[in-house]
């Protein structure tokens, strides 16, 4: 009996022994899979917060690009609206270099337009056996010492210089009158020439005697002098001729006017510093000023180029 609870005791004890062996394995196993559990919890748990950091930046980037593509889309508006404005810009100025080109080749056209009435002129008046100068430069005919002539201190023609400033008021009632804006039937005229000329001037000139003695109860100067030899011409070659006195620019005002320079304008080479009665310098000049170009004949000129 005694053997047998010896045994018995052994057998539980071994039990014991065992059970607390098993519990001691448990708590080293728990223990390492809290741990585990902690460091994975912690590796979790930074994982997550990397993922929140990561997330949180997505965001910024989303937002960053979002705020970038809005610049974007503002900058293309912006851009297409000044293209858009550049477009219309460089249309104006084309518009603008057109039309400019067509006044350019309406001047360089009147331009040649008077060349061809001056050497007209001229030619007609050689034809006269008078003499005249033309400056085409400034659109001039010139009745110099060689085709009329002033005394001194006058502002009347004897009657052989009269009788040319008739002829040349008859050569100038044959060809000016084409260039008035109503040319007459009877006269031929070219198209193109129509309402071409604006003015006449013309313009008296003196030398730089002064005006002295008795002459002071006439003239009172120079340019008293030279504005009557211009009205003088005027009287004999314009009023008394219909053709003349008619005519009338695009304005419809009359072409010819009057001005007297003086000893204000001497000729080249006849610039004197001393009183001297030089016949070169008392003479008449007829300037001939062209109608100017609108900008409606300008565009109408071009579109009838295109």
């Amino acid at each position: 009996m005694i053997g047998s609870k010896k045994e018995e005791t052994n057998y539980f004890m071994s039990i014991s022994d065992i059970m607390s062996g098993l519990m001691f394995i448990f708590i080293i196993v728990l223990a390492v899979f809290v741990v585990d559990f902690l460091n994975a919890s912690i590796k979790h748990e930074k994982i997550i917060a990397e993922l929140e950091v990561d997330r949180e930046l997505q965001r910024k980037i989303n937002e960053t690009l979002k705020l970038e593509e809005q610049k974007i889309r503002e900058e293309n508006k912006r851009l297409q609206e000044e293209r858009a404005a550049i477009k219309i810009e460089n249309s104006k100025l084309q518009h603008e270099r057109n039309i400019a080109r067509g006044i350019l080749g309406d001047l360089s056209e009147n331009q040649r337009l008077r060349a061809d009435l001056l050497d007209n002129i001229q030619s007609a008046l050689v034809k006269a056996d008078i003499a005249v100068i033309v400056d085409e430069e400034h659109g001039i005919v010139r009745l110099d010492e060689n085709a009329i002539q002033f005394s001194t201190g006058e502002a009347s023609l004897n009657d052989l210089y009269m009788k040319r400033l008739m002829q040349v008021g008859r050569v100038m009632e044959e060809i000016l009158p084409c260039y008035s804006i109503a040319p007459p039937k009877n006269k031929h005229c070219l198209p193109e020439t129509a309402g071409k000329l604006d003015s006449i001037f013309i313009e008296g000139h003196t030398d730089n005697v002064p005006i002295r003695g008795a002459l002071q109860n006439r003239y009172f100067d120079n340019w008293d002098l030279s504005t009557a030899r211009a009205n003088y011409t005027f009287k004999n070659l314009v009023v008394d001729n219909h053709y003349l006195a008619e005519m009338k620019n695009t304005n419809d005002q009359p072409i010819f006017s009057v001005s007297g320079y003086g000893e204000g304008r001497p000729l080249a080479g006849h610039d004197h510093q001393t009183p001297t009665s030089d016949a070169r310098n008392r003479r008449i000049d007829f300037r001939f000023i062209m109608t100017p170009p609108t900008v409606t004949e300008a565009q109408r000129a071009l579109e009838g180029n295109i």
